[in-house]
């Protein structure tokens, strides 16, 4: 993550990324090897647990609201959830 992009903490286990300057396919790339990343990760709590992360991801529109644009893509993520861990959705 770029220090031009923005990561937020929107409640309980999601997260908001904002890549600044970014065409799709990169995003995708990008998206993509957090989930490898993640996937490899080792965490210790009295035992090695797993972690593994969903992305939705949705390019904003330029006539599109903040708002509107939140909720397709929360619709998006939420699709990247049901089809199991270490998912990337993309619409």
């Amino acid at each position: 993550v770029r220090s031009t992009d923005l990561l937020v903490r929107m409640g309980g286990d999601e997260f908001l990324l904002v890549l600044d300057d970014t065409d799709r396919s990169n995003a995708q790339i990008l998206a993509e090897r957090l989930v490898n990343r993640v996937d490899e990760l080792e965490v210790w709590a009295n035992e090695q647990t797993k972690l593994g992360i969903s992305i939705g991801l949705a390019q904003m529109d330029k006539c599109e609201t903040l708002s509107t644009w939140m909720e397709r893509t929360d619709d998006i993520l939420y699709h990247a959830k049901a089809w199991g861990k270490a998912q990337v959705a993309v619409r």
